[in-house]
């Protein structure tokens, strides 16, 4: 019994490993599932090759094979078929007045263009009132993906790198106007990339630099 517990933890420790090695490995997101289903074939392989010799451990090596074979499918494929649309009230930055002063202050925005994936929209980093920052995305658009998130990039960073990133958290949506707040501390004078960033193939999906 023990023999078989463990061989099942082995098979769905080497799977995790494996996802999740080969997705940091590839160049891009398609290198990833194509090394990632080659890895796939491997394992059954092994599995089946010890199924040969070892029939009694024949449902404790395919069960949880064939169970984060399917997990890992549908987290990382579903994605790419499904688009999710977000529709938020962004900050808009506003002018000073002679009678009130400006409630937020652009600081720099540009526009996204194409990484690993086609973007478009504008992002806007905006000082608000109370000294804190947010970034503002809008009509915004680029593929959907597994595990998205949207960094803060140092503009000197290697090209398609998150050397140096600020998180602002996940992609609330591949599509419209949405809303990060800048983590506090973070310098907003620096200059920046906007970066959709997918971290489960360390690929960057689309950038924005941004100018003053």
């Amino acid at each position: 019994m023990i023999g078989k517990v463990l061989a099942a933890v082995a098979v769905v420790v080497v799977m995790v490993l494996g996802v999740l090695g080969f997705g940091r490995l590839a160049n891009s997101d398609l290198q990833a599932m194509v090394m990632t289903t080659l890895f796939f074939g491997v394992v059954a392989v092994g599995i089946g090759l010890l199924v040969w010799r070892r029939r009694d451990l024949a449902v404790a090596l395919i069960a949880p094979f064939v169970v984060v074979g399917g997990v890992a499918g549908v987290w990382l494929g579903l994605p790419l078929v499904t688009d999710t649309t977000v529709d938020e009230q962004v900050v808009v930055a506003s002018a000073p007045s002679s009678e009130q002063p400006a409630s937020s202050s652009l600081v720099a925005t540009g526009q996204f263009k194409p990484a690993a994936h086609p973007g478009s929209g504008t992002a806007s980093l905006i000082k608000q009132a109370d000294g804190s920052g947010v970034v503002t995305l809008t009509d915004f658009e680029t593929d959907n993906g597994p595990d998205l998130l949207v960094y803060l990039v140092p503009a000197d960073a290697p090209a398609g790198s998150d050397e140096g990133a600020v998180s602002l958290g996940d992609l609330k949506g591949n599509k419209g106007d949405q809303q990060y707040d800048v983590p506090a501390g973070s310098d907003l004078d620096a200059k920046w990339r906007v970066v959709v960033w997918c971290r489960a193939f360390a690929v960057s999906f689309t950038e924005a630099a941004l100018n003053a």
